[in-house]
């Protein structure tokens, strides 16, 4: 298989939107998040990857890997 394939670059956006965590996201395991008018996987962003963010936190959506957003705290 082409290692080409198997990397997604991050993508930041110019403009963080919020977000509301549904399952619990922390350095070891991938949560999800409700942001952007859907459910998305969610995985902390490389500032917060020291954070635990439990279901029901307000969070900033910074950007994206593959189908996974990248979220950090509010505040």
């Amino acid at each position: 298989m082409n290692a080409k394939f198997l990397h997604n670059p991050v993508i930041l956006f110019k403009q963080p939107q919020q977000g509301m965590i549904e399952r619990d996201v922390t350095p070891q395991c991938q949560g999800r998040v409700r942001a952007l008018g859907s459910h998305w996987f969610a995985m902390l962003d490389a500032s917060a990857a020291s954070q635990c963010l439990e279901a029901g936190d307000t969070v900033m959506v910074t950007g994206r890997q593959g189908i996974v957003l990248l979220v950090r705290a509010t505040g």
